[in-house]
């Protein structure tokens, strides 16, 4: 997708765990495309992690994550004052839960200074599951979004499984034969403890040369960015498995999933920074009357 943003030519994202920053000027968001899920994926195949597929939205990714959490046993705390949360903050109490938000931010120029947008931009679940003994199995699930421009939607998840105890260590062979039944793709290994499955126009793709192939790139953060992502068109969507091996070579002491929907992230990326730079160009367009001479 080519798309001129001269506007916002030297704008990036930036990822911070904090509430959203006072800007100069409110952004007026205005959902500009809205891309369909299951674009580019065969029709008899959902590509997700965990049922969190990308195109969901904000909301619909936030209930799933909610919904893993509470499968994990996970409480909530009981309802606090203010007054009693402060105490609580005083007194070294943590209150980040194991379900986070991060808001991205970007900054671009405009009369009287820079504006600043916000949004919500990824999420992040931690869970710790029950293994074969008293160790907990440890999780992490990481859920990208685009900007509201573009629906919010999601555009990859990394899943990540740590596995402390040896006897909890699942085999590599049936964790590459689960994701080739459930995808419905082959696994080409790409390094020592590297595989990945790659779509192109809702196919499954070999690809000739795998280790220099596709590439996850649902979080790149520049405007420059758009035109790198999936440049040769055959890595639509990529399902990638990493593995940090255990007892041995059969075994994953660490799994990491990533499901990165490489063309809805240029498609998405590519509206938000032209909303962006049209958002600009509104604001310059400005009527005020010349001096009097």
């Amino acid at each position: 997708m080519q798309r001129r943003m001269s506007a916002v030519a030297g704008a990036v994202l930036s990822l911070a765990l904090c509430g959203p920053a006072a800007a100069q000027q409110k952004i007026e968001w205005k959902q500009t495309v809205n891309t369909a899920k299951g674009l580019n994926m065969p029709k008899d195949v959902t590509a997700d992690i965990l049922g969190i597929e990308p195109g969901d939205t904000y909301a619909e990714a936030k209930a799933k994550l909610e919904k893993l959490l509470g499968e994990s046993g996970y409480k909530l705390p009981p309802p606090m004052s203010d007054a009693q949360r402060a105490a609580a903050e005083m007194n070294g109490q943590s209150f980040e839960g194991p379900l986070r938000e991060a808001t991205i931010r970007m900054q671009f120029p405009a009369p009287g200074g820079l504006i600043t947008a916000s949004y919500a931009g990824q999420m992040t679940l931690i869970r710790e599951l029950p293994g074969a003994t008293k160790q907990t199995i440890h999780e992490g699930i990481e859920v990208k979004m685009s900007a509201p421009s573009s629906g919010q939607q999601v555009l990859g998840i990394k899943r990540s499984i740590s596995y402390p105890t040896q006897s909890d260590q699942p085999r590599v062979s049936e964790i590459l034969a689960g994701l080739r039944t459930k995808y419905k793709a082959e696994f080409q290994q790409v390094n020592q403890f590297t595989w990945r499955a790659q779509y192109n126009d809702g196919r499954s793709y070999l690809a000739k040369d795998p280790v220099n192939g596709c590439k996850v790139q649902y979080s790149l953060m520049g405007s420059g960015d758009v035109s790198s992502i999936n440049p040769k068109g055959e890595c639509d969507v990529v399902i990638q498995l990493e593995i940090q091996f255990g007892i041995s070579q059969d075994h994953a002491q660490m799994a990491t999933f990533y499901l990165s929907d490489n063309e809805r992230t240029k498609a998405n990326m590519g509206a938000d920074f032209a909303f962006f730079d049209s958002y600009v160009r509104g604001l310059q367009n400005t009527k005020a009357a010349p001096p009097k001479l």
